[in-house]
């Protein structure tokens, strides 16, 4: 019998051996493909692990001190870091006691920087606000009572610690009084 050009004969054993070869080919390859997701499997749990060590502040801002170094533990609801958003600061301030029964929480307030060493461009800034906490005494020896606002530092040219005016801008409060 002729089997012709360009075909091959094969016998039965060696047929057998490549069909075993080629089950088995297929074999390794499901084996690869159920590994792959025994792996997918463990990066997932491992990611969630990590999730689980993950630290996200609820506020935006900059880290200013740090209580605890890495890999030091740590229990749920301890304190790790003090975390401050300069975007709006507290502008602390004395004002005469007579000036005091003037005034009301919520009202506008414009504070100004006065620092020489400053540029007089950030000098000319004005940073606007509104006054958030009146002291119930006044102190003994200046006659004096402390006040405090949150004012808006939206470009951070207002730094904590430096010397500014604050002006209060009461309200007419007399056509109320009408």
């Amino acid at each position: 019998m002729d089997a012709g050009p360009g075909l091959q004969v094969v016998t039965r054993y060696e047929l057998r051996r490549l069909l075993l070869s080629a089950e088995q080919t297929e074999l390794q390859i499901e084996q690869a493909k159920n590994e792959l997701e025994v792996r997918k499997l463990q990066l997932a749990e491992a990611q969630e692990r990590l999730e689980e060590h993950l630290i996200i502040s609820p506020i935006d801002g900059m880290v200013t001190r740090r209580l605890l170094n890495s890999g030091e533990s740590v229990q749920q609801g301890s304190e790790i870091m003090e975390i401050t958003n300069f975007k709006i600061l507290k502008v602390i301030g004395n004002i005469e006691v007579v000036d005091a029964f003037k005034i009301k929480i919520g009202d506008p307030v414009v504070v100004r920087l006065e620092d020489p060493a400053i540029s007089a461009q950030i000098n000319n800034a004005t940073f606007n606000g509104t006054i958030r906490f009146i002291d119930g005494a006044a102190s003994a020896v200046a006659q004096k009572v402390r006040v405090w606002a949150e004012v808006e530092n939206p470009d951070g040219l207002l730094l904590p610690g430096l010397r500014a005016t604050m002006q209060i801008l009461p309200p007419d409060r007399t056509a109320n009084a009408n």
